[in-house]
């Protein structure tokens, strides 16, 4: 067993193809890593034992949104995250403001 996979070998265990695998990397469909090779720009993701197990049994993650992607959340997003309302959200944010 090992404890990381590359996205090749994550592919051949499930059986996609490894453009897919990187696909569900970036949008987050997965939990990997990226780990940077020796010196220059080379990239490659790593995949733990523990995804490949979680992958199995329950399969993707959910998509996430276009603004958790991007890094922010909507006013709507944040509330529903920290289960309070938008106007009490609001109402935080400008008096951060000031």
């Amino acid at each position: 067993m090992k404890h990381f996979y590359t996205i090749s070998e994550f592919a051949r265990l499930v059986d996609r193809e490894e453009f897919t695998i990187r696909e569900w990397c970036q949008r987050g469909r997965i939990r990997a890593t990226v780990h940077f090779l020796g010196r220059g720009s080379r990239r490659e993701w790593r995949i733990s034992h523990e995804e490949l197990l979680r992958y199995r049994d329950p399969g993707l993650l959910p998509p996430k949104t276009r603004h958790e992607r991007r890094g922010y959340y909507t006013l709507a997003g944040v509330a529903r995250r920290i289960g309070h309302y938008v106007k009490a959200i609001s109402t935080w944010c400008r008096g951060a403001l000031h």
